[in-house]
């Protein structure tokens, strides 16, 4: 009787809990600087690379296995901008000298390139970016 009990109050509550989840989301998104902005309707096939510029800056978007990876565009080392080998699923930064394989990037430790928070929500994937201090832009 105890576990039914459990399940209709967590099936009453469920639809609250969400509504609950979403403030937190919310509101430590603006505690922490965050906006988040739009990418794309739905990861395309495998291996693609996308370069695309959200908010005047350019990021670069990765399609592998059903997962989004998005990275900055600059050099993180030297704010360069960073070139992109398509046919080799690379990117880099002429100024440093570094190349980095794009398609390889859950093993990947570099210095010249930053991933960026996605999430998921039901009309499609967004970029988070962080509220930069010194010129109030997001990035």
């Amino acid at each position: 009787m105890k576990v039914g009990l459990w399940k209709t109050a967590a099936s009453i509550y469920e639809p609250f809990m969400d509504g609950d989840i979403e403030k937190v989301h919310r509101v430590s998104d603006q505690l922490f600087g965050v906006k988040w902005y739009f990418l794309t309707n739905e990861i395309s096939e495998t291996g693609r690379i996308v370069q695309k510029r959200i908010n005047g800056r350019p990021y670069i978007i990765v399609h592998q296995e059903r997962q989004l990876k998005v990275f900055s565009g600059i050099c993180a080392s030297c704010s360069q901008l960073l070139f992109i080998s398509a046919a080799n699923a690379a990117c880099k930064c002429f100024t440093c000298g570094e190349e980095v394989i794009l398609s390889n990037h859950d093993s990947f430790n570099s210095k010249i390139i930053l991933e960026c928070p996605v999430k998921r929500e039901k009309d499609g994937y967004y970029i988070g970016l962080k509220k930069n201090t010194q010129d109030g832009q997001y990035a």
